[in-house]
């Protein structure tokens, strides 16, 4: 089930280093800032090919290479008490935006959203490095499209990086093979689990990395017959019983478990 997402914008300013995020109360380092202004939106889009791992010179992205007919808009917008630099192209289809976390060990990190006009709305946070007027990405923490590991929210709060991102079922499969201590390396296809972007089964969040909790969606958990002994069938009954539990938030330990009921059901040997 698809629930749809609605989003309040609310523009405000910033202008210059040192000034505070009016939405985050984060305060914003020079590194986020170029000639006098925040970096424009375009040249942190880390999205793509391997070549997003090249160094972006400030000097001649975003505001260097907008004639006054291609300009579009940049404003800083702010969405439930987020503090986000926002590009619009002039076509006024699709966006660049993103927001300041907090810097940790040298490296500077942002979540970042962006649509070019398709249907499509990718999400990230990485960590880049400003050298001059250059900025690199070196670090991939999280990021995806929509229900495939579309980012719902993130933080970097005393040196720790959480991050909450959407999972179908068939992460919730690739989560267990990766955090649980009961992995099976040999199950290669699952079948009919779903894995489509508009296929959300819940919410994985990681702090620093490391899986520490999954929230299963009540409302995304349908039914299913008794006879459906697919992988679909089979965990759909297991997060069933979860329910009628009130148990649809999960540890690893949890989850590895739920994992392992739903194979025995679709007839593995474990």
């Amino acid at each position: 089930m698809i629930r749809p997402i609605v989003r309040f914008l609310l523009v405000v300013a910033l202008s210059s280093p040192g000034v505070m995020s009016v939405a985050q109360n984060i305060a914003l380092p020079p590194s986020m800032f170029y000639r006098g202004k925040l970096i424009h939106p375009t040249c942190l889009s880390f999205f793509g090919d391997r070549s997003r791992f090249k160094p972006v010179n400030l000097a001649a992205c975003g505001y260097a290479t907008a004639t006054s007919s291609q300009s579009g808009i940049v404003r800083s917008v702010s969405r439930q008490n987020e503090s986000w630099q926002e590009y619009q192209p002039p076509t006024g289809k699709g966006y660049d935006r993103y927001r300041y976390l907090g810097t940790r060990d040298g490296l500077v990190y942002i979540q970042s959203e962006g649509n070019w006009g398709g249907s499509g709305n990718f999400s990230a946070v990485n960590a880049f490095e400003r050298q001059g007027d250059a900025v690199s990405l070196k670090k991939e923490i999280a990021g995806g499209d929509h229900c495939n590991g579309g980012i719902v929210s993130a933080s970097l709060v005393k040196g720790d990086v959480d991050v909450t991102t959407n999972v179908t079922p068939r992460a919730l499969l690739a989560l267990d093979i990766v955090a649980s201590k009961y992995p099976n390396p040999n199950i290669i296809d699952y079948g009919n689990l779903e894995d489509s972007a508009v296929s959300c089964l819940g919410e994985a969040r990681f702090r620093n990395g490391t899986l520490t909790s999954i929230r299963i969606d009540p409302d995304a958990v349908l039914p299913a017959r008794q006879s459906d002994k697919t992988y679909m069938g089979c965990i759909s009954r297991e997060l069933i019983k979860a329910k009628k539990a009130q148990a649809l938030a999960l540890n690893p330990e949890a989850l590895a478990m739920l994992i392992i009921h739903m194979k025995v059901c679709a007839g593995e040997r474990m």
